[in-house]
């Protein structure tokens, strides 16, 4: 493959499953994947690729048991990472409402990643003739930009620090965590993450936070009165 099919190198076409789960109603979120601003991916045969790919090659071969364990567990189900978190620090965790969210998330991230269509790590690195072997983990067989997994995680974790403020820092890291193992895995560039966090912040005013129980949805309420109370003090 000459340079000009690597600046043309795309992941590849959608399959049926994913267009339906495109077209996913996303009664949680009120925006669309078109009304998401975030910049372009750099160029497939830019020196900024090449760069992150040296970066992500180093860290799959500096990958621990234990980070690849988190990594594992990451991909298969993030939601009990928060929820395990949010447990251990006594606080109340609607798992209905954020698998019901993560799903929704999914599919605008997926619409966003085929309207880039960015190649993973590993194709590009082919071409390169780059030794790589990533942990081919079930979730990475979709366009590489943005990551999902930051996107997802980031905007879980901005909603769970606007109803527990004082916990906002223990969120934030597992997001960080759960992003920075996309890198490891191999999974994705640093530029796939930093644009998957951009895209959480951008729509995070978009989310409605609806919660079944009683017991959370007054805490909720009760913060967003506090602080709507010292905004206008």
């Amino acid at each position: 493959m000459d340079k000009y099919n690597l600046k043309k190198m795309k992941w590849g076409d959608p399959d049926e499953k994913m267009i339906q789960r495109m077209k996913s109603h996303t009664s949680l979120i009120d925006t669309s994947f078109e009304q998401i601003d975030i910049l372009e991916p750099p160029a497939n045969d830019s020196e900024i690729t090449r760069s992150e790919i040296a970066l992500v090659k180093k860290a799959l071969n500096a990958l621990s048991d234990d980070e690849r364990k988190f990594a594992i567990l990451a991909d298969e189900n993030m939601i009990k990472l928060f929820k395990s978190t949010a447990v251990s620090n006594g606080l109340s965790f609607n798992e209905k409402y954020f698998n019901d969210l993560l799903k929704q998330l999914s599919s605008l991230a997926l619409s966003l990643k085929f309207k880039y269509n960015r190649p993973r790590p590993h194709q590009i690195a082919k071409h390169l003739g780059i030794e790589f072997q990533d942990l081919d983990l079930p979730t990475s067989r979709t366009p590489s930009y943005p990551s999902g997994h930051a996107f997802q995680s980031s905007v879980i974790a901005n909603i769970l620090s606007s109803i527990y403020p004082k916990f906002e820092r223990v969120f934030k890291n597992l997001a960080d965590r759960i992003s920075l193992s996309r890198i490891q895995a191999g999974a994705h560039f640093p530029s796939d993450i930093s644009s998957g966090i951009d895209a959480a912040n951008l729509i995070e005013p978009y989310v409605r936070i609806l919660y079944d129980s009683s017991e959370d949805r007054s805490e909720y309420d009760l913060r967003s009165i506090t602080r709507d109370f010292l905004q206008h003090d």
